[in-house]
């Protein structure tokens, strides 16, 4: 049976705050990126939408804008790890305890970093980044790019297609998401530069925001082992990314392996 819906899913991707923080931050990022959330950025509105999807873990990805922020972030991240929210944790590059952090993160049981050069502001390529990638690798770590255009900035866009491809060709033992199927409203230069590659997909503000074709033909193409299931929360609405996957014609070994086998896999977790 093809179109059972799936009944469970690991979202590798989304967002939220603490309860103090939640409130001002949302309404200043919904006026930058001219979009309305689906929750209120707080955990518990998070468990709820998770609990009404059939999502049985969440992945925050959190983003330091500035140094300051890096330690206060982390702090909170480590603090709120349990069986329904796993958090990569943030570095900044230019943060100058940068290592420090890493081995606290990871010595805390952190599986990855949530890099995001729009609002970092840096070229994902840029040789000033690479001692931080590698550091990454030799802890086994994960990194999360987000991808593509951000529809809250300008461009020049700092993290195309070619330059990730560029990162993975150099450094081959990095383990890599690249957010938004690769990089939002740049398909093209997808389907020309990581297709096939060793990195891992991930499916927010790619479903529904290309035809449904496109989708499915890079998922089989790039290998449906190496595709995640991400939603961006709060500014994708986690049941109805779910049900647009599963409309697709997808087989349902191809969903069960998006929805949560692939990152059971890469997460190192056990069902």
């Amino acid at each position: 049976m093809t179109n059972r819906a799936i009944l469970k899913a690991i979202d590798v991707h989304v967002h939220a705050f603490p309860d103090g923080v939640a409130a001002k931050a949302l309404p200043l990022l919904e006026q930058e990126a001219g979009i309305k959330a689906f929750l209120d950025g707080t955990l518990k509105d998070l468990k709820r939408s998770m609990d009404a999807a059939g999502v049985i873990i969440s992945v925050l990805q959190p983003v330091s804008t500035n140094p300051r922020q890096v330690k206060k972030v982390n702090d909170w991240i480590i603090s709120i790890q349990d069986d329904a929210f796993l958090g990569f944790g943030t570095l900044h590059p230019q943060h100058s305890a940068w290592e420090d952090e890493l081995k606290r993160l990871h010595e805390n049981g952190i599986k990855g970093i949530k890099l995001h050069a729009e609002y970092q502001n840096f070229w994902i390529d840029a040789a000033e980044l690479y001692p931080i990638y590698e550091r990454i690798a030799e802890y086994g770590m994960i990194i999360l790019f987000h991808m593509g255009v951000d529809i809250g900035l300008p461009p020049p866009y700092k993290s195309s297609p070619q330059k990730l491809a560029k990162v993975l060709s150099d450094l081959p033992d990095l383990k890599v998401i690249a957010a938004h199927m690769g990089g939002y409203e740049m398909w093209d230069g997808v389907e020309q530069y990581l297709v096939g590659k060793d990195v891992y997909l991930e499916t927010s503000f790619g479903v529904g925001f290309m035809s449904d074709q496109r989708f499915v033909r890079m998922v089989r193409n790039h290998g449906v082992g190496k595709v995640l299931f991400g939603t961006d929360s709060p500014w994708r609405d986690q049941a109805a990314e779910i049900e647009k996957i599963n409309s697709l014609g997808l087989t349902e070994q191809e969903r069960n392996q998006i929805f949560f086998e692939n990152a059971i896999r890469l997460l190192g977790l056990e069902e």
